[in-house]
C-alpha cells in the first residue's frame, strides 16, 4: 500500500510541477511584460494561479488514481501498467502542445487559449496558413523539448516504481481510492460554496498579472465544458425578417425625454441588485400593497419604469446586464468567460472616469460564477465579499 500511496503522490506532484514549469515559460515569453512586475508582483502571479493548478493536477490524477488501485490484483496489473502509462504519455503530449499554442495565441487574442480555436481546426490547411506570421518553429521547439523533459522525469518519477509493483492479493489496491477524497476537495478548489472559477487567479489591478496567473490546461478545458466552441444559435425561433421588424419597433424612439429629477448635478451612486425581485410584491407596480412601502415612496420622487423585463435567468447574466448593459448569451453567462468580460463596457468605469469612487458589496462568495475576475477587470475600487464579514 505504501508504495502504491508514493506513486500516486508522485504522479499528482508531477503535474503540479508540470503547471509551474508552464507559468514560467509563460513568463519568460512575455518577457517585455513580466520585466514591468516587481519580484512581490511576480510572486503573486504564482500565489495566485496556485489553486487553479492544484485542481488541475487534481483532475489528471483521478484516472491514476484508479488505475494504481487497480494493479493489486494479478489480473489487471499488466493491463493496469499499460494504461497508466499510455494516459500520462498522451496527457503529456496533448498538454505540452496546448501550452505552446498558448503562448503566442495569448499575444494575438489577448487572452489565454480557450476552446473557441477548436472550430479552426475543421480546416487544418487554413489555419495553418494563419499562423505564417508567428515562430511556428519556436513554439513547436517548446513543445516538444517540453514533451521529452516531462517524458524523462516521468520515466523516473512514476514509470519505475510502476514497474516496481508487484501483485498482491485482488483488494490491496482498493485502499488507493481513498485518495480520490483530496483529489475531490483539490480539483474544486476547496471545501467553500462554490467550485473553482478563472475567476480565482484575478487578484492585480494589472491585466497580465491575472493573464499569467491563469492555467491554460484548466482554462481551455473548463471553456470546452461550458460549450465557448459551439456556434449554433438556440435563440433562432423565427424569420429573420420578423425578428428585425420586432427589434426595429422596440428600439423606436417613445414620446419626448425628460432630464432626471436629480437635486444634485453629482448625486452620490447606489445601484442594488434586488435578487428575484417581482412587480408581484410592489404596489406601486400593480401588486401586493404594503409589502414594500419605502421602495414605493421612492417612485414618488424618481422615475418608474413600469416596462422593464428580466435581462435573463440567472444572477451572473442579470449582473452584466446591470452593470454592463450586456444581454444575456446562450447556454452560458459571459462573466463566466474571464477574457470576454473584460472586454464590456462597464458604469463602475464610467464613474470613474467622472471622479467617483466606486465599490461593490456581495454578501457571497466572489468565487461565483467569476465574479471577482469582473469585478477586477471593472476597476471597482473596493471588493467586499463574504470573506470580508465577521
Amino acid at each position: 500500500m505504501a508504495a502504491r500511496a508514493k506513486l500516486i503522490l508522485a504522479i499528482y506532484l508531477f503535474w503540479v510541477a508540470f503547471f509551474l514549469v508552464a507559468r514560467g515559460e509563460f513568463l519568460g515569453y512575455h518577457w517585455a511584460e513580466t520585466s514591468r512586475l516587481g519580484i512581490g508582483a511576480l510572486a503573486n502571479v504564482f500565489v495566485a494561479g496556485a489553486r487553479l493548478d492544484l485542481s488541475g493536477a487534481a483532475y489528471l490524477s483521478v484516472l491514476p488514481v484508479g488505475l494504481v488501485a487497480l494493479t493489486g490484483s494479478r489480473a489487471t496489473l499488466g493491463g493496469a501498467r499499460v494504461v497508466l502509462w499510455l494516459w500520462l504519455v498522451l496527457a503529456i503530449v496533448a498538454i505540452s502542445f496546448l501550452a505552446a499554442a498558448d503562448l503566442e495565441l495569448t499575444s494575438q487574442w489577448g487572452r489565454r487559449i480557450d476552446a473557441s480555436f477548436l472550430p479552426y481546426l475543421r480546416t487544418p490547411r487554413e489555419a495553418w496558413a494563419s499562423t505564417g506570421g508567428t515562430p511556428r518553429a519556436l513554439l513547436i521547439t517548446i513543445a516538444v523539448a517540453n514533451v521529452v523533459g516531462c517524458l524523462v522525469m516521468a520515466g523516473r518519477l512514476v514509470l519505475r516504481p510502476l514497474n516496481r509493483l508487484g501483485p498482491a492479493r485482488w483488494w490491496a489496491g482498493l485502499p488507493c481510492l481513498g485518495f480520490l477524497a483530496p483529489l475531490a476537495i483539490a480539483l474544486r478548489g476547496g471545501l467553500q460554496h462554490w467550485p473553482l472559477t478563472a475567476s480565482s487567479a484575478y487578484h492585480s489591478t494589472e491585466p497580465f498579472a491575472n493573464l499569467a496567473a491563469q492555467n491554460a490546461a484548466w482554462g481551455f478545458f473548463d471553456s470546452w465544458y461550458r460549450g465557448v466552441s459551439d456556434r449554433s444559435n438556440p435563440f433562432r425561433t423565427v424569420a429573420d425578417s420578423e425578428a428585425n421588424a420586432l427589434v426595429s419597433q422596440a428600439r423606436a424612439a417613445r414620446g419626448p425625454r425628460h432630464p432626471p429629477p436629480l437635486a444634485s448635478s453629482r448625486p452620490n451612486v447606489l445601484v442594488v441588485i434586488w435578487e428575484s425581485g417581482t412587480a408581484r410584491a410592489f404596489g406601486s407596480l400593480g401588486g401586493v400593497p404594503g409589502i414594500t412601502p419605502r421602495f414605493d415612496s421612492l417612485t414618488k420622487s424618481g422615475i418608474l419604469f413600469r416596462r422593464f423585463y428580466s435581462a435573463a435567468d440567472r444572477t451572473d447574466k442579470g449582473i452584466a446586464a446591470v452593470l454592463s448593459g450586456s444581454p444575456a448569451i446562450p447556454r452560458s453567462s459571459v462573466l463566466k468567460i474571464p477574457s470576454k468580460a473584460a472586454s464590456l463596457p462597464r458604469l463602475s468605469s464610467d464613474l470613474g472616469r467622472a471622479g467617483y469612487s466606486t465599490s461593490f458589496y456581495y454578501g457571497g462568495e466572489l468565487e461565483f460564477a467569476s465574479l471577482q475576475a469582473y469585478l477586477v477587470n471593472a476597476g471597482f475600487g473596493r471588493i467586499v465579499g463574504k470573506q470580508d464579514f465577521p
